[in-house]
């Protein structure tokens, strides 16, 4: 018998700061798209098409 627990894999003690990183280099391009979502404008026009969603669903608009 192994004393293998099952999950098929694993990872190296080189990879765990591999590992470690990840949500923090999708935290980082999360924000960068925010930042450039800003710089060319975009939360005007998602507020303005929520704005006109909310509207319409309410029967105003």
């Amino acid at each position: 018998m192994s004393n293998d627990s099952g999950s098929g894999f694993t990872f190296s003690k080189q990879m765990y700061p591999l590992i470690r990183l990840i949500p923090y280099l999708i935290l980082f391009i999360a924000i960068c798209f925010i930042i450039i979502g800003l710089y060319n404008g975009d939360y005007y026009l998602v507020l303005r098409k929520a704005s006109h969603i909310c509207m319409r669903c309410i029967g105003i608009g």
